[in-house]
């Protein structure tokens, strides 16, 4: 038998390079050399899922390293597979040459292809996880929903888990039965202060969840060209929020009214407060607000602006995104402003400026990390989520608020308040982002702005019931 090396490794050529957001990937090929003789060879259609046909060199390095890391140990196991099998396969069939072995490799490989793959759900859910992670959005949705099909289809005896299951095998029945699962299957709360609060009842999910889970699944399925609009009827009708996680005028005027030497538990209302007034605005987006995004309603009262911008968590689910127009009376809320240092000055040399610094108190995170570009506004909006979360918890229960202590509650208690104004996309407007421009295209801005107002009249007069 002729001495021989093999193994895995990337091909660096720039024509077979692939720029994304992570940096350069390059395709997997397997090294071989007898004696002097060496070459690469494509095995693009012998890689199997976990393992991708395409990696940065920091990736391919943390598979390929003896060292063990969690995040890629599938990867890992699968890696050293089959490159023992690219070795076992040189010495049971006696290959003695480069060309032999590049014959054999390209005949299994053409063997593997005529043969359909089957195809597993899990595979789907992993490639749309995977897309958001590379894109830097969050990826937990699609986590939960995957985590939940899985339990129904082992509880339903359909198999032994998701990532075993055949595509081909979802039709509506499945939906279906889905649909009822979710209904049906008890949430299992974890011990915190929360739950020494919120009543043992509450052990169904709500029609508005089950819906998020079921329109994630529908993108998963659309994302695998499979018409199934028909089976995912009524998921995306807006159920009203009400009852146990909905906040009462009466709890939020006490969070209004809230004072605390804890400079932890002040921000985290300040922040919840600051998303009520913005109609339930997630926190990516208050962070993300700047100077380009602030106009004036009236000149002559400069008290009076207006904010308009376009939701993140809506920019990759529908074309043109939904756009909100938020009407601020900034002498009303004047101490809240203040506290997050409100910038409204509209500089048109500097639009980028940004219109509150939103940073706590006392978290390593903090704002000007995300200003100098060290980290994106998605992982410093889930950072600042939960800490808010843990100390809305203390706050909620130190008032005898009998709700989950987070700034989902507030968004979902808005839902129920105020009807978000809906218009043409920001993207449709030329020049929007100088704000001067942007009120002359808006023929329709006074109403918008009218709508806003009474919205902001109505949020305030429940803090306020006195005045």
């Amino acid at each position: 038998m002729v001495r021989f090396k093999c193994q895995l490794c990337l091909k660096k050529d720039k024509d077979k390079k692939r720029v994304t957001e992570l940096g350069d990937k390059y395709p997997l090929f397997l090294f071989v050399k007898f004696g002097t003789q060496k070459t690469y060879i494509g095995i693009t259609k012998l890689v199997k899922d976990p393992l991708k046909t395409h990696y940065t060199q920091k990736e391919y390095d943390e598979i390929s390293s003896i060292k063990t890391i969690r995040e890629v140990k599938d990867q890992k196991v699968e890696f050293y597979r089959l490159e023992e099998e690219f070795n076992e396969m040189i010495i049971k069939n006696d290959l003695r040459t480069l060309k032999e072995v590049k014959d054999f490799i390209k005949n299994r490989g053409n063997e593997i292809n005529s043969t359909p793959k089957e195809v597993f759900l899990g595979s789907k859910f992993d490639l749309k996880i995977q897309e958001k992670i590379d894109k830097k959005k969050s990826e937990d949705e699609y986590k939960t929903t995957k985590n939940h099909i899985d339990r129904f289809i082992k509880s339903m005896k359909k198999g032994s888990g998701i990532d075993n299951f055949p595509l081909r095998f979802v039709n509506g029945s499945f939906v279906t039965e889905l649909k009822d699962f979710l209904s049906k299957d008890p949430i299992n709360k974890s011990s915190s202060v929360s739950s020494k609060v919120i009543p043992q009842n509450s052990r169904v999910r709500s029609q508005s969840t089950i819906n998020t889970y079921l329109r994630e699944f529908r993108s998963v399925l659309k994302s695998s060209s499979i018409n199934c609009e028909n089976w995912f009827s009524g998921c995306d009708r807006k159920i009203s929020q009400k009852g146990i996680r909905v906040l009462q005028d009466h709890e939020l005027v006490k969070l209004f009214n809230y004072q605390t030497d804890d400079t932890m538990k002040r921000w985290s209302v300040n922040i919840l407060l600051l998303t009520y007034f913005f109609h339930g605005c997630n926190l990516i987006d208050l962070i993300n607000l700047k100077t380009k995004n602030i106009g004036t309603v009236n000149p002559d009262k400069s008290k009076d602006y207006f904010v308009n911008f376009e939701r993140t968590k809506t920019k990759d689910n529908m074309n043109d995104g939904l756009e909100l127009t938020i009407y601020l009376d900034t002498e009303k809320l004047n101490d809240l402003l203040k506290y997050f240092e409100f910038n409204p000055k509209i500089d048109e040399e500097n639009p980028e400026t940004f219109l509150f610094k939103l940073s706590p108190p006392n978290v390593d995170l903090k704002f000007k990390e995300y200003h100098r570009g060290d980290i994106d506004s998605t992982v410093l909006s889930q950072y600042w989520n939960r800490s808010c979360s843990r100390y809305l918890k203390l706050v909620f229960f130190e008032l005898n608020i009998l709700k989950k202590g987070c700034l989902k509650v507030v968004r979902k208690t808005t839902v129920n308040k105020i009807e978000i104004v809906r218009s043409i996309s920001i993207n449709d407007v030329d020049g929007w982002r100088d704000p001067f421009i942007f009120v002359r295209h808006y023929q329709d801005l006074d109403n918008k702005i009218f709508n806003s107002k009474k919205t902001f009249d109505g949020l305030y007069k429940i803090l306020t019931p006195s005045t």
